[in-house]
Parts: C-alpha cells; structure tokens; sequence
C-alpha cells in the first residue's frame, strides 16, 4: 500500500511544470486562457464530486487530465490548492490540452 501511495505523490511531467517561475508564467496567461475559444465550461457530474470532496486530484484525474496541468486547472478556476473541491462547485473551466501544450512551449523557449 505504501508503494502505491508513493507513486501517487510522484510528480509527473517535465520539472519545469512544478517551478515558481512556471506557476507565475502560467498565472500571467490566465485571463488569455479563461477566454480562449477552446476553453469550455463543463458541468461537473454531482456524483463524482461527491466521490472527490475536498480532492481536485482525484477529479481531475476521474476527467483524464494528467497532474502535469492540475495546478493551471486549479488557477484556471480560482483555487490554490486541491482541497478546496466542495459540493458547491458545479462547473468549471476546462482549457484544450492543446492549448497548455503551446504555452508550454513558449514557456520552455523562453527560458532557455
């Protein structure tokens, strides 16, 4: 069981993804991001919020998004921090993958 929770902490994706500087760059392009034609809102199904109270984690990764984009997800939508999912929480943003992926992009030509 141990071995099982420990991969779940494992970061995944490129480290740069988990950096200040990232968070910031990406918090920069956040109102780009919200108004985007490619973002959608998505009404979220009751049930899996339930399952997922207090765990954005888990519902992102219930949705099939990998945790590399948790964090922008999170910032998208006005949380700081996974645990803020409550039963109130109805809808939320949802950028296209890739969308992220060309910001990233950028992101990675920029700081080298």
């Amino acid at each position: 069981m141990g071995s099982r929770l420990n991969n779940m902490m494992t970061a995944e994706g490129a480290a740069y993804i988990y950096t200040e500087n990232y968070m910031n760059y990406m918090a920069m392009h956040m109102k780009f991001i919200r108004e985007h034609v490619s973002t959608a809102t998505v009404t979220l199904d009751p049930a899996l919020v339930y399952k997922n109270m207090n765990d954005f984690t888990g519902l992102f990764l219930d949705m099939g998004y990998k945790k590399e984009i948790h964090q922008t997800l999170l910032q998208l939508n006005g949380f700081s921090n996974p645990n803020e999912l409550t039963e109130e929480v109805e809808k939320i943003l949802i950028p296209a993958v890739a969308l992220i992926a060309q910001l990233n992009l950028l992101y990675q030509t920029s700081s080298s």
